[in-house]
């Protein structure tokens, strides 16, 4: 994930209308059905045009908060000027050009984004009043010297944190001037936007295989500071991540590392960039998994109870080419960031293929919402299983071509119909994307409903016409969600259907 347009080297060449609360309407709205496709979708080179950079004040310190969940100063972005400021649903890029791996840091009322190493700059910083922006890349370079144990032009993955004592801390990945791998080192600042001061003249994680990568900061809520990163490891699952104690002033380790995840046959190619957060009484471990030049590149979760695991991942990807229906590319890199209007995610998407290992990728923003410890995010589709929800109307039937083999038969005039509960991460229009067919080729009507059960009064009905066929099909409908959690009750008349799944965006 943390990469500049470089090669790939080591392990990885082995291996988401304002409308909270809807008047009671019935509301007819244009639907498209469409065949069920299946399948990958296509290298993504000459998916996207050439998207042109854009062009380039701290505001005082405030004290850190203890740890909660998510952390209040995580991760941001790195950056060249910028472009419009947009509403977080990652409709856009936040920052245009190149800015991969963005970490953002929330100081007083400023926004600070820093990135990978662009334009002659080893640590690009962007500012924004808020997470929306408007962005503006900083013409100052945050990290002008490196370590002197570190080459200078690979420069990646920067993580900035504020400690106790209003110190800046800044790890960052560089290329060791002895072993021509990628390490992890540490500076200090008194201010966000630097510079920052290398401390020490030894890198601060390197790895006897290969590259350690993508520093991540995360502190408990006993107040333990911990650093994840990726390493390269020997045999046969070449890349893990791991996660280490730090000293009281965060710059040195008191434990040694434990892994926590290693790469598997579920991610493509290798796993990398994490981000670790709490959530109630789990832990959710958020990584990039494949190549960052690659269409395929993704970002996955996995949920633990214990910080040092063992973690569970999510069957599904938390975001993917195909979950943004190709609009963002390949989104990795992402960091969490917590303020008074909620939770958000930044991450980078591909907007230009410049040949080979060689990408543009910019900064997008999107609002994050939580089923219990799973992430959602806002424009990135989240699947939900018909035989996971509630039945009155209908039973669950074995369907042929079915995600899972199952479905839920939906019988006509049938009271309560089929009950899914999905969380909006905002109050506002999501597109519902919903796979079926009729039983013997007959035609029916479906109703489907949303209601929201954060006491908010009035609900969206949507009349879906279900055309003659026997086939899995997919139609696609606009409802308005309130913020939290809303039921989407689906209802049959005219003939029983089969509900395969639903997927919301």
């Amino acid at each position: 994930m943390r990469r500049g347009q470089l090669s790939v080297r080591g392990a990885e060449l082995r291996a988401l209308a304002g409308a909270a609360a809807v008047s009671a309407a019935v509301v007819a709205v244009a639907m498209a059905t469409t065949d069920r496709a299946d399948g990958q979708a296509r290298h993504a080179q000459a998916v996207r045009p050439a998207v042109t950079a854009p062009p380039a004040t701290a505001s005082p310190p405030e004290p850190v908060e203890p740890t909660g969940s998510p952390e209040p100063s995580a991760s941001p972005g790195l950056g060249e000027p910028v472009a419009e400021s947009r509403k977080p649903q990652a409709t856009g890029p936040a920052i245009e050009g190149n800015f991969p791996d963005p970490d953002v840091l929330r100081v007083g009322e400023t926004y600070y984004a820093y990135a990978t190493n662009a334009r002659g700059r080893n640590v690009p910083v962007a500012t924004a009043p808020s997470i929306d922006g408007p962005w503006r890349v900083q013409p100052g370079d945050a990290l002008p010297e490196l370590g002197r144990w570190a080459r200078s032009g690979n420069t990646w993955a920067p993580e900035v944190v504020r400690r106790p004592d209003g110190v800046f801390v800044l790890y960052y990945t560089a290329e060791s001037r002895t072993s021509g791998d990628q390490c992890i080192g540490v500076a200090t600042s008194q201010s966000p936007t630097g510079p920052f001061q290398p401390v020490g003249d030894r890198p601060l994680v390197c790895s006897e295989e290969g590259d350690a990568i993508d520093a991540a900061f995360f502190r408990d809520r006993d107040g333990s500071a911990h650093l994840l990163y990726r390493k390269d490891i020997a045999g046969p699952r070449p890349t893990a991540i791991f996660i280490r104690p730090l000293g009281p002033r965060w710059l040195s380790f008191t434990g040694p590392a434990t892994r926590i995840l290693t790469w598997d046959d579920s991610d493509p190619v290798l796993v990398e960039a994490p981000a670790l957060v709490r959530r109630g009484d789990k832990y959710v471990l958020l990584y990039s998994a494949g190549v960052f030049y690659s269409d395929r590149y993704r970002t996955r979760y996995a949920i633990a109870a214990e910080r040092t695991g063992p973690y569970r991942r999510a069957p599904e990807p938390l975001m993917s080419s195909t979950s943004f229906g190709r609009k963002i590319v390949g989104p990795g890199g992402a960091d969490i960031v917590a303020d008074p209007a909620g939770d958000h995610i930044v991450f980078h998407g591909i907007t230009d293929f410049l040949g080979g290992e060689r990408v543009r990728r910019a900064m997008y923003v999107a609002d994050l919402g939580w089923d219990g410890a799973h992430p959602v995010v806002r424009g990135s589709r989240r699947r939900y299983e018909a035989e996971a929800g509630t039945a009155a109307g209908g039973r669950v039937v074995s369907g042929k071509g079915a995600s899972g083999g199952r479905a839920v038969r939906i019988r006509p005039g049938a009271p309560g119909g089929l009950e899914i509960r999905v969380p909006a991460p905002e109050a506002g229009v999501y597109t519902v994307r919903l796979t079926y067919r009729t039983v013997r080729g007959k035609t029916g009507e479906g109703r489907l409903v949303a209601r929201p059960e954060s006491g908010a009064a009035g609900m969206l009905g949507l009349r879906l016409d279900y055309r003659k066929s026997s086939r899995w099909r997919t139609v696609t409908v606009e409802v308005a969600l309130a913020r939290g959690w809303n039921t989407l009750t689906l209802t049959q008349q005219g003939a029983p259907i089969d509900i395969d799944h639903l997927e919301v965006s």
